[in-house]
């Protein structure tokens, strides 16, 4: 993987893929597909994830404060839907589904290295994420897989760069058709 200037890293989310979000806490780790997001400022790079508290990884990023956010490839759409329907509280889902994961440089929260790329963050305000599910996220680090971008997703010149989207009801949209307006 390569690294992403952090002015740059709001590129590998613009599009908004769903995410992968994951963190660890003493002898807590927990790992949930997110879907709704939003960038809030471009540099430093913030981002506003909304997860229900009620979620098991949620409440382990509030006393970790740290979290990684994963971008699966549309391929990894079965380790998405295990995720989404398998119970933090319940089990281990990093050991039930094999998932493999890998250290950050700025954060203890797990990586999950089978992924296209990864942003980790702090949690800014947990009042905020307690109250009103808004979990506010400092970007520290970003990487993605060295042939996937360059500055942007390279989807014209390489086929495994193809992400999800959630659209509700468990149904889902893949990247489209490239369009570059600039010819």
């Amino acid at each position: 993987m390569k690294e992403v200037p952090l002015e740059d890293a709001y590129r590998l989310i613009n599009h908004n893929p769903l995410l992968l979000c994951a963190s660890i806490h003493r002898d807590r780790i927990g790992v949930l597909p997110v879907a709704w997001y939003m960038p809030l400022s471009k540099y430093p790079l913030e981002v506003a994830l909304a997860i229900s508290t009620t979620h098991y990884t949620a409440r382990i990023i509030t006393d970790s404060r740290e979290l990684t956010m994963n971008i699966p490839y549309s391929a990894q759409l079965d380790l998405v839907m295990q995720c989404g329907t398998t119970h933090g509280d319940d089990v281990n889902k990093f050991k039930k589904f094999n998932i493999p994961i890998g250290n950050t440089k700025t954060s203890k929260a797990p990586y999950i290295t089978s992924c296209a790329a990864y942003l980790a963050g702090k949690l800014m305000d947990s009042r905020l994420a307690m109250e009103h599910e808004i979990f506010k996220i400092k970007i520290t680090e970003a990487y993605v897989e060295d042939d996937l971008f360059d500055g942007r997703w390279l989807i014209d010149t390489n086929p495994r760069a193809r992400f999800l989207h959630h659209l509700g009801d468990g149904k889902f949209a893949i990247d489209g058709e490239y369009i570059d307006t600039k010819k």
